[in-house]
């Protein structure tokens, strides 16, 4: 079954005087068996192909090569038209002057959100009508776009069409030699090139990848912008030092219940809702208990309520934005650290904390961030019920609805944040009132 698929039809070619003209074709695009370049119009016949030039979609995915597989959005509120983030992850952005589907290509970790958004083109009558959606692994993802630009540098060169932008900037991802894929990885996921000249931000990867090793770096790297990456990065060391200097906690205190592994067909925050429900069930922790956290927390012995000391270096909420914890775990041992001046965010950051380790299969250290990535999903979505269950909220709602005054009553009660009892009440159609 093809999951991903664009391919190029190149019938019926116009007499070629440009790279543009020779590049003309027939263009399908389908993504989960749906084809989503299928249009309709009033002034021309609907079909499933687009013509156009294809030279222009293929320079734009060699170009934001790197940044397409590896960058995720950087929060879960950095909202849909951050025009930025979608110069390097949305189609739209390589039409040219032609037409082409909403579809966008977004990586959530190791695996990349493929998505089509019905849409009226402006100043046309052309309204292309199909919506998909697939999650699937980056391999797949990353042979298919390869395959299509290859496809069609070729074809140009077929033409005797050399030198163009697009080949050059395809020559630089093929070349790129395997030992220095991980920086490329690292750069993209910045949302920037590795064939650009970055030498502050290089200067920080090199120190970064000495001191924490690549993965604790791709972590910060997914969840930084470039102007953030060297704040943030002070943020991670330390939270990781603290992290290595912390108490231990033993998680075979939880019995022999395992967290429920990841589920591809399904959004990622479920993983850490029904994680939640089932350790207060192996607990015999009712779902309505606002001390439900506060059991987990003692069994465990953990002690959100103190800040760890972290000498003449205070911790900055700018950091805290970007880079909320760190966590160790090997076998049933794990150390957490959290360093946010607030107990309700230190609350927050230690249940994080406590699924990431509790999940982990491998002993890791990893950093706690807001990057919108599966494994950050979970995280945090099980720290959201564990620490405000849905069940404690839904007490104090009457109709679906909840008062502003009501959620700072339960936000009292819980010692958790109101943000997280709003989007809690979001999440499962719970409405705000004043």
């Amino acid at each position: 079954m093809t999951v991903f698929e664009l391919k190029a039809d190149w019938k019926g070619r116009n007499p070629a005087f440009t790279a543009q003209d020779f590049s003309l074709a027939n263009l399908l695009i389908s993504i989960d068996q749906r084809t989503v370049s299928y249009f309709e119009s009033e002034t021309e016949e609907a079909s499933d192909t687009l013509r156009l030039p294809l030279i222009y979609l293929a320079e734009w995915i060699a170009e934001n090569w790197w940044a397409l597989l590896w960058e995720p959005r950087k929060a879960e509120d950095s909202g849909p038209d951050d025009s930025d983030f979608l110069s390097r992850h949305s189609f739209l952005a390589a039409q040219r002057g032609f037409y082409l589907p909403d579809v966008s290509i977004v990586s959530q970790g190791a695996q990349i959100s493929l998505s089509a958004k019905s849409r009226d083109v402006p100043y046309t009558d052309i309204r292309f009508r199909r919506s998909a959606y697939k999650l699937i692994d980056r391999e797949p993802v990353e042979a298919e776009l390869a395959r299509f630009v290859n496809e069609v540098c070729e074809h140009l060169q077929e033409g005797e069409v050399v030198e163009s932008y697009l080949q050059d900037c395809w020559n630089s991802v093929r070349e790129t030699p395997s030992d220095a894929q991980k920086y490329c990885s690292l750069i993209g996921a910045l949302g920037l090139s590795p064939y650009a000249d970055n030498p502050k931000i290089d200067a920080i990867i090199d120190e970064l990848e000495e001191r924490i090793g690549y993965a604790l770096t791709l972590d910060l790297c997914l969840v930084s912008k470039p102007s953030d990456l060297e704040s943030a990065s002070r943020t991670a060391l330390m939270a990781i030092g603290q992290a290595h200097n912390s108490e231990v906690i033993q998680l075979d205190k939880l019995g022999s219940v395992k967290a429920p592994s990841d589920n591809l067909s399904l959004p990622g925050w479920r993983r850490g809702v029904f994680a939640a429900q089932q350790l207060r069930s192996t607990l015999n922790i009712a779902d309505d208990d606002p001390r439900g956290a506060d059991r987990v927390f003692e069994r465990l012995k953990i002690d959100p309520s103190r800040r760890a000391h972290i000498g003449d270096n205070d911790f900055q909420a700018e950091g805290a934005e970007i880079v909320g914890a760190a966590f160790r775990h090997e076998g049933h041992d794990a150390q957490l650290s959290f360093l946010q001046r607030h107990e309700p965010q230190r609350r927050f950051s230690a249940a994080r904390g406590l699924f990431s380790a509790w999940a982990s299969e491998k002993p890791a250290m990893h950093l706690l961030t807001q990057a919108v990535t599966r494994y950050q999903q979970a995280n945090r979505a099980f720290a959201a019920e564990l620490c405000a269950p849905i069940g404690v909220i839904r007490k104090y709602a009457a109709d679906h609805t909840i008062r502003y005054d009501d959620v700072d009553d339960v936000s009292s009660l819980l010692t958790i944040g109101g943000d997280v009892i709003v989007k809690q009440a979001d999440n499962w159609g719970i409405r705000l009132t004043h």
